[in-house]
């Protein structure tokens, strides 16, 4: 960044706003200037401010370039969260002009790529502004003075390596961070929370922050990534309900371990801060010792809640609730019933499909085929065939599972689970 004088004024004849940058000749960082103004005024595209004048007196140089009005992307992220179909606009339009600049000959690296240089308009429209930082391709060299924002700028830069087409990419997944996080980007491992559940740009994120530049993506193939989904994986999953309560049939048809898991998969692939809630008094959660380290504190997991406790933790931030009522839920059915979601689980053996029926009974009044799920642990799609079950009501069969290696039948179960119908 080149510490130059900004002003903004107005063309007496054209009545139109001008940015006028303004620097000292003896400035040390005078021929950034010269460069600046040399690189834009050879650029002509949509995105990009133009060079309207250059002027001169014997103390100082001006650049004379068009006025954007908007607000910075710093600005915006101050004003609100963005939405995830905005962060896509945003970074789409901005890898377009990126792809613009590496496309002249000699290639253009901007380098300075953060979110005080980026001004979005009234129309969403995105501009890259002050290339006070920017080299020709041919012109970078191993430590050569560089420019750019820390947490935003290429490790090869700051180490004093040599700047690269590879540099805008990785500060491409700094700038996406930021606007997923709010915060710049300090070289941590990059999580499923950071990408707020979605695949798509999780997997942006990893591709375009690795350390060795020959492993980033170009800026075609990245391009290729936000208008489709060039990785071919699912859609993003979505949550949109708050409550899902699930209680067994029985004893032991794993109730509480179908619940932490399902708890533990909405808190990574959806990245909303998850309560796993045991309404119950069987003290199955404190035993489950070797699940809650791997679990961390997303989702939390809180043993033996009462109901004023619930209350208490329904204004503590949460947003998605899996309450495990246990296989005795009589006292606590009216709070069952006002969850979201309700699942019934059980098991298709002898002795519980038998036990799965009698509890089938008790609630038969109070089965709704939009918000009820039956839960077949252990069990297969078979063992159903002799039993009379409500065909309005899904079913979903699971096997063994264990924290963390969901197969792909069950997480596509689950996202069926957290998608209001």
């Amino acid at each position: 960044m080149i510490t130059e004088d900004v002003f903004l004024a107005e063309h007496i004849s054209l009545h139109e706003k001008r940015i006028i940058k303004r620097l000292n000749k003896n400035s040390p960082y005078y021929s950034k200037l010269s460069k600046e103004a040399e690189i834009i005024q050879n650029l002509n595209f949509k995105g990009i401010p133009s060079l309207k004048d250059i002027e001169e007196d014997e103390e100082y140089t001006y650049l004379i370039e068009e006025y954007i009005p908007g607000a910075t992307l710093t600005e915006l992220m101050g004003y609100s969260v963005l939405a995830k179909g905005d962060i896509f606009n945003i970074l789409n339009q901005i890898c377009i002009i990126i792809r613009y600049l590496h496309k002249q000959s000699p290639p253009v690296y901007y380098l300075d790529l953060n979110p005080n240089n980026i001004i979005i308009n009234a129309d969403k429209e995105v501009y890259l502004i002050d290339y006070g930082a920017a080299m020709y391709g041919d012109e970078c060299k191993e430590n050569a003075l560089q420019f750019g924002m820390r947490g935003f700028a290429a490790p090869e830069m700051e180490k004093g390596g040599k700047a690269c087409e590879k540099s805008d990419i990785y500060s491409v997944g700094c700038l996406l961070y930021y606007m997923l996080t709010g915060k710049p980007y300090n070289g941590e491992k990059i999580k499923r929370l950071n990408a707020k559940g979605s695949l798509r740009l999780y997997n942006i994120l990893k591709r375009c922050l690795l350390e060795d530049p020959a492993k980033r993506p170009g800026i075609e193939r990245l391009i290729s990534y936000l208008g489709k989904s060039s990785f071919k994986e699912k859609e993003d999953i979505v949550c949109n309900v708050k409550t899902i309560g699930l209680f067994g049939s029985t004893n032991g048809v794993g109730t509480t371990h179908i619940a932490i898991l399902l708890a533990d998969f909405i808190a990574r692939k959806t990245g909303k801060k998850t309560a796993y809630v045991e309404f119950n008094d069987s003290g199955d959660c404190e035993k489950l010792k070797t699940v809650r380290k791997k679990i961390s504190n997303n989702p939390e997991l809180i043993p033996g809640v009462s109901e004023s406790k619930y209350t208490e933790l329904l204004n503590e931030g949460y947003e998605v609730f899996v309450i495990d009522f246990g296989s005795d839920a009589h006292e606590s059915f009216s709070e069952l019933l006002r969850c979201d979601v309700k699942c019934i689980i059980g098991i298709l053996s002898d002795i519980k499909s038998e036990q799965f029926k009698i509890c089938l009974d008790k609630i038969s009044g109070f089965l709704r085929q939009d918000t009820w799920h039956f839960i077949f642990n252990l069990s297969e799609k078979e063992d159903a065939m002799h039993m009379e079950l409500p065909k309005e009501i899904p079913m979903h069969f699971l096997s063994y599972e264990r924290i963390r290696k969901l197969s792909e039948k069950t997480e596509q179960t689950f996202s069926k689970l957290i998608r209001r119908r």
